[in-house]
C-alpha cells in the first residue's frame, strides 16, 4: 500500500500475502490491492471491516475504493474505533455517494468553467476523480506543464470554482505571462 506502482507481479505477491500468518501483511495486502483498485479488494476489505479489531489500513483500503458498499460498516466503525478518527471519517466521506455525486460535478464544472477562463491553455483532470481522489491530478498550461492536486485545490479555496480559477490563473502567469483569467 506504500507505493504507486502498479503490475500482475505486484497484484500477485499481495494475493499470496492475503493468507499470510501475520494480521498486519495481509492487511497491508488488502490494501495495497485496494489502492490499485483491484476488482477482488472490495470483498476482502468489507470482510475485514466486520472481524475486530478493524486497522487503519483496511479503512484506508475502503477509502481507496471508495465504495458505497462500504458506507454502511465503516459508519458502524464509529462507536468504538480505536484507530485513526480522520482516516475513519475520510473513507467514510469517499465512500458516500452523494459526496462522489459532488466531486464529479465539482470536475465537470471546473473544467468547463476553464475551457471559457483559459482560451489557448490546456486543462485537464488526469487519474480517475473518483475513487482515487487524492491522485487526481489537474494538469494546466500551454502545454499541460503545471499540475496541481484536483482535490487539494478544491479543499484549499473551499470548492469555490471561482477562487480555484484565480489559483490556477496566477499559476498560468506563472508558466507563461500570456494569460490572464477572463
Amino acid at each position: 500500500s506504500l507505493i504507486d506502482a502498479d503490475s500482475d507481479d505486484i497484484r500477485a505477491a499481495l494475493i499470496e500475502r492475503l493468507d499470510d500468518e501475520d494480521p498486519d501483511t495481509r492487511a497491508e495486502a488488502r490494501a495495497g490491492l485496494a489502492r490499485r483498485h483491484d476488482r477482488r479488494a472490495l470483498t476482502l476489505v468489507e470482510r475485514a471491516l466486520h472481524e475486530p479489531p478493524v486497522g487503519n489500513r483496511d479503512v484506508q483500503g475502503a477509502a481507496w475504493l471508495a465504495d458505497p458498499r462500504l458506507l454502511e460498516s465503516l459508519r458502524a466503525l464509529r462507536s468504538g474505533w480505536k484507530g485513526d478518527e480522520d482516516l475513519l471519517e475520510l473513507a467514510i466521506t469517499r465512500c458516500d455517494p452523494e459526496w462522489q455525486a459532488r466531486e464529479v460535478a465539482d470536475g465537470r464544472a471546473f473544467l468547463a468553467a476553464a475551457d471559457l477562463a483559459f482560451p489557448g491553455a490546456e486543462v485537464r483532470i488526469s487519474g480517475e476523480l473518483l475513487p482515487s481522489t487524492e491522485d487526481t491530478l489537474l494538469e494546466f498550461g500551454p502545454h499541460l506543464g503545471a499540475v496541481r492536486s484536483f482535490p487539494e485545490l478544491m479543499a484549499a479555496t473551499g470548492r469555490d470554482i471561482a477562487a480555484a480559477l484565480a489559483v490556477i490563473a496566477a499559476d498560468l502567469d506563472a508558466v507563461d505571462d500570456g494569460f490572464e483569467l477572463d
